[in-house]
C-alpha cells in the first residue's frame, strides 16, 4: 500500500488496511474471509477487483506512464494471477519486510479511511 501511495500523485485513491473495521466490514460483505488476505481489493462504486485485476484497475487509473504497463491485461487471467500469488507469497523477500507499513507517515494521512 505504501507504494500505491506514492505512486498516487493525482490522489485519486483512498486506502484502508483490510484488518481494519472498515477492510472487515467490506471483506465480510464480499463472503471473504476476515482472517486470510490473499489479495487486495480496489473498490469503485459497486464494482471490485482483486488480485491482478486489481492491480490494472490501479495502473489504468494512475494514468501516465504507469498506463502503459495496461497492456499487461491481454496476458490470460489465470497467468496474471498465479504471477501476482507468486509475488504475494513473496513479498517480504521481494520488496522488504517492514515494522509498520509506512502509511503514518502525514503526507499519506488524506489517502487513509
Amino acid at each position: 500500500m505504501r507504494i500505491l501511495a506514492w505512486m498516487d500523485r493525482k490522489n485519486i485513491f483512498r486506502l484502508t488496511p483490510a484488518q481494519g473495521n472498515i477492510g472487515q466490514a467490506i471483506y465480510q460483505s464480499l463472503d471473504m474471509p476476515i482472517d486470510d488476505y490473499e489479495t487486495f481489493l480496489v473498490v469503485e462504486q459497486s464494482r471490485v477487483w482483486g488480485k491482478s485485476d486489481a492491480i490494472l484497475q490501479i495502473i489504468y487509473r494512475l494514468g501516465w506512464p504507469w498506463r502503459v504497463l495496461a497492456i499487461l491485461r491481454f496476458v490470460p487471467r489465470s497467468i496474471r494471477d498465479a504471477i501476482y500469488m507468486v509475488v504475494a507469497r513473496h513479498r517480504y523477500r521481494i520488496f522488504g519486510r517492514r515494522q509498520a507499513c509506512g502509511l503514518n507517515q502525514p503526507s499519506f494521512s488524506d489517502k487513509i479511511i
